[in-house]
């Protein structure tokens, strides 16, 4: 995927028990690269859930979730015990009932797309900057979102 980089990402989640709150995960860093805000979308699933998630930014390297409950789940506990929410690559999820009676379902993984760009500027910006510039001669730029060099396919390597 140029301009792109697709990694798996852990779920957040908040479980419960009869006791009240059991389980609770919610801050991812990804400190290398950008979320991408147009590939991923917010995902929350549960009985009695309410998940926010500020809008993902261009840019944004990290995230809280923030889940919060009416009841406790005490009205669905014998089948839906917790929370989810997550970003994910859009169309990688399809929700099923048993997702939510799954315990383990917060130890699932998936995909969400990084934008892999160099520096914040586009093509035309990064080339006005020859010493900086990181395409070289064997390599074009491309602008998923900021640049990015790719093999240029005519001269390979």
């Amino acid at each position: 995927m140029d301009g792109y980089l697709r990694i798996q990402q852990m779920v957040g989640f908040d479980c419960y028990n009869s006791l009240g709150r059991s389980s609770y995960g919610e801050s991812y860093s990804l400190p290398n690269f950008p979320i991408s805000n147009t590939r991923n979308k917010f995902t929350a699933i549960g009985c009695d859930t309410y998940a926010l998630i500020e809008a993902i930014p261009k840019g944004v390297r990290n995230y809280v979730l923030n889940f919060d409950t009416r009841r406790n789940h005490s009205n669905v506990l014998d089948f839906n015990p917790c929370s989810y929410g997550f970003v994910v690559e859009d169309g990688a999820y399809n929700f099923s009932v048993s997702d939510l009676s799954n315990v383990n379902f917060n130890t699932t993984k998936f995909p969400i797309i990084l934008d892999w760009t160099i520096g914040n500027q586009n093509c035309t910006e990064a080339k006005l900057d020859p010493k900086n510039y990181a395409c070289k001669e064997n390599s074009v730029c491309i602008d998923p979102e900021n640049y990015n060099c790719k093999e240029n396919v005519e001269h390979g390597l």
